[in-house]
């Protein structure tokens, strides 16, 4: 009888499991989270980088005599500041967890692997996931081939996803930073813009920002799944 090598926080009846199969899914599971923490870690210093540039800039104000555009800069760098603070904080908590997850995969692998663990029946699992059943029962270290092409037919569009959506979050970051330096610019003009030009010039850059937020979470997502796709393959099937 050979012992229960799956991490111990897995329930359910045991199958005779390979040893060196479950050091690779556990392995690509803690990879799948570090690569959120620490992507998410580099977002969080870029948050918080904004928040203290845009802290720095009120100060500045402050010793600014009076001038067209005063006001506007005053409520763009303060809501720069809370936008920062906050996606920071946020990040910051997610960057925590998913850290956690990675030095101590063990539980959170356990509920992850759940679909292919024997606790699901054969009837409910997809061809994927009978291969990474048997996969475990076998006792080798070798991909099952069903696995390793179901793997690589997810690379083949899901790494190029991941350098689109980090190409796209670069230049969206780029111009979104330079579109908002052009409105303050444009607002301490003697002749600043409209009401409604400064207020589209607001949408557009809030806008921008949104943008920016998703891109953030598609980069991340992307790159997660392209250098740790092995347990994610499992879960989906």
């Amino acid at each position: 009888m050979h012992p229960d090598p799956r991490p111990s926080g897995m329930k359910g009846p045991a199958p005779t499991a390979s040893k060196a199969a479950i050091d690779i899914l556990v392995r690509d599971y803690a990879n799948y989270h570090l690569v959120f923490a620490i992507g998410g870690a580099l977002v969080v210093m870029a948050a918080f980088g904004l928040a203290a540039l845009s802290v720095r800039a009120l100060a500045r104000l402050k010793h600014t005599r009076p001038a067209h555009g005063i006001r506007f800069a005053r409520w763009t760098y303060t809501a720069a500041a809370a936008a920062g603070l906050l996606t920071g904080a946020g990040m910051a908590v997610l960057v925590l967890a998913n850290l956690g997850n990675a030095l101590h995969p063990a539980a959170g692998f356990a509920d992850a692997i759940k679909p292919i663990s024997g606790q699901r029946a054969p009837s409910q699992r997809s061809a994927v996931q009978d291969a990474g059943a048997a996969w475990m029962a076998s006792g080798e270290a070798a991909m099952p081939v069903v696995l390793r092409r179901a793997i690589e037919a997810r690379l083949a569009w899901q790494a190029p996803k991941a350098a689109l959506s980090l190409t796209g979050l670069t230049f969206a970051a780029v111009f979104s930073v330079q579109w908002w330096n052009r409105l303050l610019k444009r607002a301490r003009q003697t002749l600043p813009l409209s009401r409604f030009a400064l207020t589209m010039g607001v949408a557009v850059g809030c806008l921008m920002a949104l943008i920016v937020l998703l891109l953030i979470v598609l980069t991340l997502a992307n790159l997660q799944a392209s250098i740790a796709p092995i347990v994610l393959t499992l879960i989906m099937g």
